[in-house]
């Protein structure tokens, strides 16, 4: 990997294309990445403003589904970070604390989305999906 490269966004394809041959990352990280994109982008596409039960729904089930996402690669791009020896895989190491970079700004996008649910009146699917499984809390990084 070239050095100053970093990923735009969640990703794993970048990662795939621009990592260091032969480095050892944590053999799920790349599907756990995967798995907070797709929740992650797919959220801004719902009509924030319809009040059918569906949509309403599936707004807060991305919200629950990204929770997971971003706890499960936090935990997989900070072994990575470990896996990275010498001087030689720095850019990779790089890249992989800015991906923890894009993660803390994932979470901060959740925790507004929380409010914005909770604005717009979706407390029933919020009180079921996320906070009685205690899925509300800020991920610590």
């Amino acid at each position: 990997m070239k050095t100053g490269q970093l990923p735009t966004n969640l990703d794993p394809a970048w990662w795939k294309a621009n990592m260091t041959k032969g480095f050892k990352e944590d053999p799920k990280l790349q599907v756990n990445l995967l798995f907070a994109y797709n929740h992650y982008k797919h959220y801004p596409t719902l009509n924030i403003n319809s009040k059918a039960d569906k949509v309403m729904t599936d707004r807060v089930n991305m919200i629950r589904q990204l929770t997971t996402g971003i706890k499960k690669s936090r935990d997989s791009v900070k072994a990575s970070i470990k896996n990275a020896k010498g001087s030689a895989q720095e850019p990779d190491k790089a890249a992989l604390q800015h991906y923890l970079e894009l993660l803390k700004r994932a979470e901060d996008d959740r925790q507004n989305w929380i409010k914005i649910e909770r604005g717009v009146g979706n407390t029933k699917h919020l009180e079921e999906l996320v906070f009685g499984q205690g899925l509300e809390e800020r991920i610590t990084f």
